[in-house]
């Protein structure tokens, strides 16, 4: 990717019913207030990756939302909307409503648009010449969970440092509170 980002933007939906076919997903942790359910909780993996490509954003407003289709007590949509540290927009839609799961992350710059869509496994480069770059990577859903595991081990094997420190981690739970702060007071929140 070259030039100037312009702007950023982070999409994750699917449905929340189809998550655990075996249960009531009424019944589980991603639907129930008292035990931290809600998508802005469920789905923070998207603040996370926000926090690593692009930093930490310095203000946040937001829209959450239940929708009231799926019969749960928590937020089942959230939008965010943001300023990186370099002063360009960073947008985030995630929510338990879409029946086509998406997982996507587009960046707009000055000399093209990089996408990368985790459903497809892809990342895409377009030129502002319409030149086209994309490389597909195969990997399996338990992958992650594998390296993390990996990883964990050699930290308390090795003591070496985690790829993601505690600083991280209290970043996107700042972000998660200063979002319900915005949405509540309507109005944006400096970070």
């Amino acid at each position: 990717m070259t030039g100037e980002i312009l702007h950023a933007r982070i999409e994750c939906g699917s449905y929340l019913p189809d998550w655990r076919p075996d249960q009531d997903y009424r019944n589980t942790v991603s639907a129930l207030a008292d035990l931290g359910g809600g998508v802005l909780l469920e789905l923070s993996h998207e603040l996370d990756y926000l926090h690593w490509f692009f930093e930490k954003p310095i203000d946040v407003q937001s829209k959450i939302r239940n929708s009231g289709t799926l019969d749960i007590n928590v937020e089942d949509q959230i939008d965010l909307f943001m300023t990186s540290e370099h002063g360009y927009p960073i947008v985030v839609q995630v929510d338990f409503n879409r029946r086509h799961t998406k997982r996507k992350c587009t960046v707009i710059t000055t000399e093209g648009e990089l996408i990368w869509d985790a459903v497809q496994k892809s990342v895409t480069w377009k030129t502002v010449n319409d030149k086209k770059y994309s490389y597909i990577y195969n990997n399996e859903r338990d992958d992650i969970y594998r390296t993390q595991l990996k990883v964990f081990i050699d930290c308390v094997e090795n003591n070496t440092d985690p790829i993601v420190s505690v600083k991280d981690g209290i970043n996107v739970v700042k972000l998660i509170d200063a979002a319900r702060d915005a949405a509540n007071k309507e109005s944006k929140v400096v970070l």
